[in-house]
């Protein structure tokens, strides 16, 4: 047992006595300074730093308080304003908007198109509107096709937190195989608490794998220059429904001359309308044509099967083909030209030189060649016609050479070539009978063939074709009176014209144009110094300038039809001026006006044309009142 247990025993027995101490025990404690009882007991200088201490504390404790305070107030405003903003605050990338349909199509299927929409702002949406584009080439599922743009509008009004919706659009759609046809959608709407409009765009294409109707052209890869050829257009439809009112167009290469074809075309020699076609249903386009143009040249006929919307002038194209043809020299080649020329633009009444060269490119000898030239065309005079080294059939209309008048044909070598050639003066007076006369044009088509076909070349098509066809220009004519008795714009003063006293003349001038539209017509001319603008015209409101600095007169006139003066009345204007003689024109006829000029474009040949007129004196030839005697003027 311990001490410490035995010390514990005898705590707890009775009448246990302890020996007594034998020092009493000491302690050591720090030396404790003694606070005063009272704040008499206290330096002055200790209180005060005391109250500095406390005061001190407090204020920590005040800033601390108020910072805290104001933390807390800024953090509760500002998450708040963050609230608030988000609660009001549109953002177009929490409106959804996508369109749905399928990726692929067989042209002419009806389709149906999922616009899905959906508002995830923290704010409702008003005033939503939704515009659906179709595909181009497009057709409503019931009615006729638009004019315009084929569009869906609708209303959808109020758009909810967290709202969605699906609006449905069906139409068939159109187009060629390997197209893609897209369809665009617009959602257009506000915030509830704003003014302000917002918008979100999706657009869908969708691919068109197959076409059900199908056109192909049948044309000979080789073909000689100016020769006559068979071009076949067919279609076929392998479609389950019916297809309205289709059309089927060719577009023929340059130098391609129509001839004929079956069935005939409803629009520019080269549009059919086909009408409804039936599945299953087929056909073919048979057209006859001449191709001219220079050797070794490739040319392109393009085919084109759809719906042709004749108001707009555009076309909806399911199927189309294309043709490659070469031309290749004749054996017999010959080539047409006007005035050495194939673009030769001629006016009424002059005399055009036609030519023919020809040449041999057979590796033999060509014998008895004959040379043939048809004019067509309702312009020539053909009494006019004359020929050099041929001869001119009158019953036919035809020149013709050969070995006889042109002995250079009797035997032609490999490799020989040659011209002939003729001259024709076309009508002065084209014959005009009404307003669908206009737009003249002429041509010359020729041939070279041998009816001695060379050994080895049985069978073969040796002969050779060309044409030309030129157009005609129109006559711009401009025709000048001058009047003193007249009652459209009355006149006054001395007759004869006396010097220092004023008399006044009626100027007109009459426009005439013969057989094609004119634009941008202008006419000026001048007045003299001593001629004075007495701003009186008729009709009124005809657009004729005068400027006083340089006495110029300018009547903008702007398109003067074809026929103007002739199956149409005469463009007129009439305008009054003034004359003072001075003593220096005494026993004269002076000038009214200065030379008299009219300037135009030709529409239909693109030429500038232009016209004169003579000036006009007082000796007004026109007013068969005035006599001569008063021509001049008097003292």
């Amino acid at each position: 047992m311990g001490r410490v247990d035995e010390l514990k025993n005898r705590l707890f027995r009775q009448e246990e006595h302890f020996e007594e101490r034998v020092g009493d025990p000491r302690l050591d404690p720090a030396e404790v300074q003694k606070s005063p009882h009272t704040w008499a007991d206290a330096p002055q200088d200790e209180i005060q730093a005391f109250w500095l201490r406390k005061r001190q504390r407090r204020r920590r404790a005040f800033i601390w308080g108020i910072s805290i305070t104001l933390v807390l107030v800024l953090a509760g405003a500002g998450a708040a304003f963050y609230f608030l903003q988000n609660v009001g605050r549109v953002n177009t990338k929490n409106v959804d908007l996508e369109i749905i349909a399928p990726e692929r199509i067989t042209a002419g299927d009806r389709i149906a198109y999922e616009v899905r929409f959906k508002n995830n702002n923290q704010t409702v949406l008003e005033s939503v509107e939704l515009t659906f584009d179709y595909p181009e080439g497009a057709l409503p599922i019931f009615g006729s096709p638009p004019k315009g743009k084929f569009r869906d509008r609708r209303d959808i009004g109020r758009l909810n937190i967290g709202e969605e919706r699906t609006e449905r659009f069906e139409a068939y759609l159109l187009g060629k195989e390997g197209t893609k046809l897209t369809a665009k959608a617009s959602l257009e709407y506000r915030p509830s608490n704003s003014s302000a409009r917002f918008g979100n765009d999706a657009d869908l294409s969708t691919l068109v794998d197959r076409s059900p109707i199908g056109v192909s052209i049948e044309f000979p890869d080789e073909i000689n220059v100016g020769q006559e050829v068979v071009l076949e257009a067919r279609y076929v439809s392998t479609a389950e429904t019916v297809f309205k009112n289709i059309s089927l167009n060719l577009e023929y290469p340059e130098g391609f001359e129509f001839v004929a074809s079956d069935p005939a075309p409803q629009k520019n020699n080269n549009t059919w309308n086909l009408g409804d076609l039936s599945p299953g249903q087929s056909g073919t386009i048979t057209v006859r044509g001449v191709l001219n143009g220079t050797a070794n040249d490739h040319k392109n006929i393009d085919a084109k099967i759809g719906i042709f919307n004749s108001e707009v002038n555009t076309w909806t194209i399911y199927g189309d083909a294309q043709k490659i043809v070469l031309l290749r020299a004749p054996l017999l080649s010959i080539d047409a030209f006007v005035n050495n020329s194939k673009d030769h633009v001629a006016a009424p009444g002059e005399s055009v030189s036609v030519t023919f060269a020809w040449k041999n490119n057979l590796k033999v000898t060509v014998t008895d060649v004959t040379i043939e030239a048809e004019l067509a065309g309702r312009i020539f005079d053909y009494g006019s016609v004359k020929v050099q080294q041929g001869v001119m059939d009158g019953a036919t209309r035809k020149v013709v050479w050969n070995g006889f008048s042109s002995p250079a044909l009797k035997f032609v070598e490999p490799g020989k070539s040659g011209t002939v050639s003729f001259t024709v003066k076309l009508l002065s007076d084209l014959p005009i009978a009404d307003a669908n006369d206009r737009n003249f044009t002429a041509s010359v088509s020729g041939r070279i063939a041998t009816n001695v076909i060379p050994q080895g070349y049985e069978g073969i098509d040796i002969s050779g074709k060309s044409s030309v066809t030129f157009k005609t220009t129109t006559r711009l004519g401009i025709a000048a009176r001058g009047y003193y008795y007249t009652s459209l714009l009355p006149n006054s003063g001395p007759l004869p014209p006396q010097v220092g006293e004023e008399t006044t003349y009626m100027i007109t001038l009459s426009l005439s144009n013969l057989s094609n539209d004119v634009e941008n017509v202008v006419v000026t001319t001048g007045l003299p110094s001593y001629v004075k603008w007495k701003e009186t015209v008729n009709p009124p409101d005809a657009a004729i300038r005068y400027n006083a600095n340089t006495g110029e007169i300018a009547w903008d006139v702007g398109l003067l039809e074809a026929g103007t003066g002739r199956v149409r009345p005469a463009r007129e204007v009439s305008f009054q001026v003034g004359i003072i003689p001075g003593p220096n024109l005494v026993g004269t006829s002076p000038d009214l006006t200065g030379k008299i000029v009219v300037n135009g474009r030709d529409t239909f040949t693109g030429q500038s044309l232009q016209g004169l007129a003579s000036k006009i004196t007082t000796a007004v030839h026109t007013d068969l009142r005035v006599l001569p005697n008063q021509y001049s003027v008097a003292p």
